[in-house]
């Protein structure tokens, strides 16, 4: 994906299926989905922001609170 930025697209993204091979405990599974995307033109602040905007969104559409809060694991 880094590379398809280099050539010069500007936006990208995926959604996948992933698999562990060995990890699996309380806050592992061996399977999940990934969304990945690269952005040219920003840095790591931007694509927090933007991170911070899409979780906003999904929560608005799911009719819950902005606010997401994550339990603390002892």
């Amino acid at each position: 994906m880094k590379r398809l930025v280099a050539a010069g697209y500007p936006k990208i993204f995926q959604i996948c299926k992933c698999f562990r091979q060995g990890e699996r405990g309380s806050r592992h599974l061996p399977e999940f989905t990934l969304l990945e995307w690269y952005r040219a033109g920003t840095d790591y602040l931007g694509l927090m922001e933007e991170s911070e905007e899409m979780v906003a969104f999904v929560l608005e559409e799911l009719g819950l609170p902005p606010r997401l809060e994550f339990r603390v694991w002892p």
